[in-house]
């Protein structure tokens, strides 16, 4: 079963460090996959002014790897937040509409830093969730221990939707800590019981290549932030997750 790898870029890079660590992820997931077919679906999220860029990279890739992927598994386009209303006279946002084009797979929605820093709210979170569904794209729902009851609580009637959580610690996010897998599984266990058992989990939270395979043990996938930055250690993620079972 492929599961999901976010390369979550957050405000960082440019289109000449864009092209650069495609270069570098190319190459060494070639070496380090030589011989292998990927197994995991790997989207990759930038900020805005890159989408277009990093859709053009990830079609050259697509092409490269289509017959080296097992089923399920390839490369995908994500975005990193979405406005909660559709096209229209707001100033500043991105709506739905105006990233159709790009093709989407994934949409991060409330994550902690943007539940920090630009107040969104588990309301707010909520009302993003249809315009991802119009997309359509697959909304990756973030949360804390803290949000896991009041986020699921404001979904209404999205909650009948097939539904993705990412547990996202705040104290593990761009930090190195590292929660231990009792206490991931136990916070699947309560997103599953707020959210519905059919639930999909991601973690995310200093993930790297040593830490990889133990949460894809007890996962779906992964949100990687810091080490998805740079595209040599990007790829040995990737290919540490393929040793999953």
């Amino acid at each position: 079963m492929s599961q999901l790898l976010i390369a979550n870029w957050k405000a960082n890079k440019n289109a000449a460090t864009t092209k650069n660590w495609f270069e570098a992820f190319k190459a060494e997931l070639e070496r380090l996959l030589a011989g292998q077919k990927l197994r995991q679906q790997i989207v990759i999220a930038p900020s805005f002014p890159l989408l277009a860029l990093v859709r053009l990279e990830i079609d050259q890739l697509q092409a490269v790897w289509q017959n080296r992927c097992e089923a399920g598994a390839g490369f995908e386009l994500g975005i990193q937040d979405i406005s909660q209303y559709g096209a229209g006279s707001y100033t500043g946002a991105v709506a739905g509409q105006n990233l159709a084009w790009l093709k989407p797979s994934t949409v991060i929605l409330g994550h902690s830093e943007r539940r920090r820093y630009f107040q969104e709210t588990d309301q707010s979170v909520a009302a993003k969730i249809d315009q991802v569904l119009d997309l359509p794209a697959r909304p990756i729902i973030c949360v804390d221990q803290a949000q896991i009851k009041s986020q699921a609580q404001s979904l209404g009637s999205l909650a009948n939707q097939p539904l993705t959580v990412a547990y996202e610690p705040t104290e593990a996010i761009g930090t190195g800590k590292h929660p231990g897998v009792a206490q991931v599984t136990e916070m699947f266990q309560k997103i599953r019981s707020a959210f519905g058992s059919s639930t999909k989990c991601l973690y995310g939270g200093s993930v790297d290549e040593l830490t990889i395979l133990e949460y894809l043990l007890v996962s779906e996938g992964a949100i990687i932030g810091t080490a998805a930055l740079d595209g040599t250690q990007f790829a040995r993620v990737v290919a540490a997750s393929q040793a999953h079972p």
